[in-house]
């Protein structure tokens, strides 16, 4: 049975406040999955629902293949830069989840490959630029092979030129591990480039549109010039 992760009616509400509000939708094995949305309408706080870090709301969540979380069947990346230890080098991060005599060297060899950082390996992260520190982050979420990986606005605090390179990567690693993840951010364009599929919170509505557009740019059979880019773009903006 693959991958599936069920929410019906999920609510949440703070302060007598509701955030969410009869949260529906199905996140599949093998998705790449953005929520997208303003500030405030909730996405963080949907994510951490997801994640298992907030049990304390109302409506069904159900997973499918997948030990209730939090546990080793999930990754996260959080935003901050300083979720890695400072007294360990990158290595020591990565390989963190598992007894350092029990660590997989071939399997942390691949990582450092696929984050680009097999040069800076023995540095620490008062010497890694914001950047890397999030690549190394992805790379320890992902050390144990989750079944799903949950990114909470991770490129934010990046310059653009940054941001993209961090998404190439994610895209990279995503697709070489087969990775399912669900990827918070407010980004239109982050959203279109990273995502098969976008989830919109607005409100207490939820609105899920597919993307075709990605595979487009990952093949570098469009850009953001091109009239289906900017048509997608256009419709994106209209139901936010």
């Amino acid at each position: 049975m693959a991958l599936k992760i069920k929410l019906n009616n999920v609510c949440k509400t703070f302060d007598n406040k509701k955030v969410l509000k009869d949260i529906n939708f199905e996140i599949n094995e093998g998705k790449k999955i953005v929520i997208l949305g303003k500030s405030g309408v909730g996405k963080s706080t949907l994510l951490n629902i997801l994640a298992g870090f907030d049990k304390e709301f109302k409506g069904q969540l159900d997973y499918s293949e997948i030990n209730t979380p939090p546990n080793l069947d999930i990754g996260f990346v959080f935003q901050e830069f300083d979720q890695l230890f400072p007294w360990m080098s990158v290595v020591d991060n990565i390989i963190f989840p598992v007894k350092k005599k029990a660590f997989d060297k071939k399997r942390l060899e691949k990582l450092l490959e696929l984050i680009e950082l097999e040069e800076s390996k023995d540095k620490f992260p008062n010497e890694l630029s914001g950047g890397m520190k999030q690549r190394v982050a992805i790379a320890r979420s992902i050390y144990n092979k989750p079944k799903i990986l949950f990114l909470d606005e991770p490129f934010s605090s990046l310059d653009n030129s940054l941001r993209s390179s961090l998404q190439d990567i994610l895209i990279k690693v995503s697709n070489v591990e087969n990775l399912t993840f669900v990827f918070v951010t407010h980004d239109i364009r982050e959203a279109i480039k990273i995502s098969d599929e976008i989830i919109i919170l607005k409100n207490d509505k939820v609105i899920i549109i597919e993307n075709s557009i990605s595979k487009k740019i990952a093949e570098k059979n469009i850009d953001e010039f091109d009239k289906e880019y900017i048509d997608f773009y256009q419709k994106i903006i209209s139901k936010m």
